[in-house]
């Protein structure tokens, strides 16, 4: 079944690199959701991991372990607002992650006027946007993951007395490679991310024949050291050249977050430097994020500013960081006991739930240097064996 997705994902890619540019309605999907991914140039396709997910790539839905709002709000050109909900929430009936979303770009309305400059009426335009989404996890590896969700919209334009009804539906696969070598985990943060995401392939057209535009997008991602996670998407709309986006995002003590990216256009446009900034706490128990992204809207003139909420709905579980603290503590018995297998176990553990636990990292490193000289030690008393064995036969011809 994976290999006739992708195989269809290559045949669309190929379609669009090859067809003439057009046009098409529905410009308002392209504009970037949330402020982690804006800050970051538009480049986290292989890096979402929560309720953004349902934007960027669907596909990641699925690593969201928790119920999670999503609010934001963005100021665009004149009097043009950009506003958007979302909330995810795990099923395990289904083993996988639901989300639904709204979006609604509106302009104040405004005056027409007739030849004699005479007002004829206030003229109103809106987009609105619903879409729902699932995302479940289909390949489980020890060391390689393999994500897919979809998502199915409904879309309403409306310009004046004209209203547009079409829909459209979105793919996305997430795979997750992770490494078994130690020393790698302690560069990368365990993995590194690969996507694949197709959106806004239209279904239905009422009103105006008009085309959406369908949206062709691989990305590759890094984690670094447990803080500097960067990603680079290329990407390509049926209507607009091929584009490259490249971003950055560096952690400082978990909790604030500096961003930067660039959006590399082609030759007929210049290039679009973003950047942005995050902050996490927590509030009675609550995690939140708030995320603020500064982006050009136009050649680097005009600027839109983005202003984007998360809130967990779930108190963190308490029970999680008690199974964390077992395993952590079993490893150490084990090791008392000289068991250092079965402690690197316990351990890698640990780190799976939580890649920063520097405790059972360090004593991972203690536990792999032991076997490595009791595994010298025998080999040395092999070879002394077998050179005693020699003697004694030596002696007794």
């Amino acid at each position: 079944m994976n290999k006739y997705i992708i195989c269809m994902f290559i045949l669309i890619w190929g379609s669009l690199l090859y067809s003439e540019t057009r046009t098409s309605g529905g410009d308002f999907l392209k504009i970037g959701v949330g402020g982690r991914n804006v800050g970051m140039g538009e480049a986290t396709s292989a890096m979402v991991d929560d309720i953004e997910a349902l934007h960027i790539n669907i596909g990641g839905l699925v690593l969201l372990d928790k119920p999670q709002l999503f609010i934001e709000h963005a100021e665009w050109l004149e009097s043009v607002r950009y506003e958007v909900f979302s909330f995810g929430f795990p099923i395990r009936s289904l083993s996988g992650t639901v989300g639904i979303n709204l979006q609604y770009l509106y302009l104040e309305p405004f005056a027409s006027y007739d030849s004699w400059g005479i007002e004829i009426n206030k003229v109103r335009y809106n987009n609105f946007r619903c879409r729902g989404g699932y995302s479940i996890g289909v390949l489980k590896k020890k060391f390689f993951f393999i994500n897919i969700g979809s998502a199915i919209s409904l879309i309403r334009k409306q310009v004046d007395n004209t209203t547009i009804y079409q829909s459209s539906i979105d793919f996305g696969i997430l795979s997750i490679i992770k490494h078994n070598s130690s020393a790698i985990k302690s560069l990368t943060g365990n993995f590194f991310n690969f996507s694949i995401v197709m959106q806004n392939f239209g279904l239905i057209n009422k009103g105006e024949n008009e085309e959406l535009p369908l949206l062709l997008k691989t990305g590759i991602g890094f984690k670094l050291f447990n803080r500097l996670n960067t990603d680079v998407d290329f990407l390509k709309y049926s209507d607009v050249p091929f584009m490259c986006n490249a971003g950055v995002e560096y952690w400082l003590f978990k909790i604030i977050a500096v961003r930067a990216g660039m959006k590399f256009l082609g030759a007929e446009q210049s290039n679009r430097f973003t950047m942005g900034v995050g902050v996490k706490t927590t509030i009675s128990g609550y995690k939140v994020s708030f995320d603020y992204a500064l982006a050009p809207i136009f050649r680097n003139i005009k600027y839109s500013h983005r202003f984007s909420l998360k809130i967990n709905l779930r108190a963190p579980d308490n029970k999680k960081e008690d199974e964390i603290d077992i395993w952590y503590y079993r490893g150490i018995y084990y090791f008392m006991h000289k068991e250092y297998k079965k402690a690197i176990e316990m351990w890698n553990k640990v780190l799976d739930k939580d890649p920063d636990y520097r405790k059972a990292r360090a004593k991972i490193k203690v536990a792999k240097l032991i076997l490595q000289k009791e595994k010298e030690q025998q080999k040395e008393f092999k070879y002394l064996e077998e050179n005693f064995k020699k003697l004694q036969q030596e002696g007794w011809k």
